[in-house]
């Protein structure tokens, strides 16, 4: 697809690009809440060990 000189280029990604980005999306989101958490609530600053 043609775009106007330096416009367009770097936002155009091709129909298969973009269904692969779906597919990932909507297995991330079946997945979602489907197993019970390992830990009820995990500490604030656990992140920072």
């Amino acid at each position: 697809m043609d775009v106007a000189k330096g416009y367009g280029t770097g936002l155009l990604v091709s129909r298969a690009s973009y269904e692969a980005e779906k597919s990932i999306l909507r297995h991330i989101l079946e997945g979602k809440e489907a197993v019970t958490p390992l830990m009820e609530r995990v500490p604030a600053n656990s992140w920072r060990n």
